[in-house]
């Protein structure tokens, strides 16, 4: 899973990181439909406009200033620990049931004694 949270975050990011570099050479802005699908980090999203990286959030239209983009990557970085808190509580929550979890976002099921299908005539 590719994240943009981080100092290396674009290494982590290769597609992005291709993305920006033809976009730098093409002198074009790279178009995100959201922002919160370039990143849910402030210091990412800052970082890019310090480095007078082009971009357009279609969502919130070519002529957003940094300032609103600053306030929405704002919104968009609590969104992602609200989003954590929410998992956490609900792994949690399967856990005491008894659920045993598994990494790669899999999980089993308690074992249920197995019964047979019901059969209709």
């Amino acid at each position: 899973m590719e994240t943009g949270k981080g100092n290396d975050a674009l290494s982590r990011r290769p597609k992005l990181a291709e993305a920006l570099t033809k976009a730098r050479k093409a002198k074009t802005p790279v178009v995100v439909a959201k922002l919160c699908r370039l990143s849910r980090d402030v210091a990412f999203i800052s970082g890019l406009m310090a480095h007078k990286v082009p971009f357009i959030v279609a969502e919130l239209g070519a002529d957003a200033d940094p300032f609103m983009l600053h306030i929405y990557a704002a919104l968009a970085e609590k969104e992602r620990a609200l989003i954590a808190d929410r998992t956490r509580a609900a792994l949690a929550q399967k856990k005491a049931q008894g659920t045993v979890l598994l990494s790669c976002g899999r999980y089993k099921p308690q074992a249920r004694p197995h019964t047979e299908p019901s059969r209709r005539h």
